[in-house]
């Protein structure tokens, strides 16, 4: 019998469903490949982040074939992916974070720049009109002393609070989903070795 997760449903359907979710998320790959067949330019690291889950999706639908049979060595293989997915999802969303945090600040300043008596930088400033639109809509962000932008300013927006909170949160859900997938793999496990064991027993009967 599969142990439960709160008493209300098996490990196995938590697993299944992890699963799916995480399949949907790699599903984005597609659009990012498909962006390159409509000459939107990528960086390098946004072309890594779409091969890596394509490359990820394919292993993934090996592995969650493989669920409902509770293969021992997948399942393994399928907690330690998800968990390193989870490192790397982290690092890639990091990554993003600081960049838009750095955008905004850049913003402020050139938003304080463009004060009357400022000089002429809003003239080679450059920014999108979202960016621009989203520094000047936020009142109370303290560009840096020297003009500069810096990562702790574009944090402190107001609308920056909620999105670390969000990305924080997801993260420590994603790590709490790991912790299930490795407990359904040692259960796995654990029902490969004992059939195992009373494999031998009957034999030596």
């Amino acid at each position: 019998m599969d142990q439960t997760f709160l008493f209300i449903t098996s490990l196995r359907f938590c697993a299944e469903m992890i699963s799916l979710s995480l399949l949907f998320n790699k599903l984005a790959g597609f659009y990012g490949i498909l962006a390159l067949v409509t000459g939107y330019s990528l960086s390098f690291l946004q072309l890594s982040m779409y091969i890596y889950s394509l490359a990820a999706l394919v292993l993934l639908c090996y592995l969650m074939s493989h669920i409902q049979k509770a293969s021992p060595l997948e399942m393994v293989a399928l907690a330690w992916f998800y968990l390193i997915d989870t490192l790397l999802n982290g690092a890639y969303t990091s990554f993003f974070a600081i960049s838009w945090f750095l955008t905004l600040s850049a913003a402020a300043v050139e938003k304080e720049a463009s004060a009357p008596g400022a000089g002429t930088m809003n003239d080679t400033a450059g920014f999108t009109d979202p960016v621009a639109g989203s520094a000047a809509d936020i009142d109370g962000a303290v560009p840096a002393a020297d003009g500069t932008p810096s990562l702790a300013n574009g944090a402190a927006f107001t609308e920056s609070v909620p999105s670390i909170l969000l990305i924080v949160l997801f993260n420590a859900v994603r790590i709490y989903f790991s912790i299930i997938l490795f407990s359904y793999a040692r259960q796995a496990l654990k029902g490969y070795l004992a059939t195992k064991a009373s494999n031998r027993q009957h034999l030596h009967m």
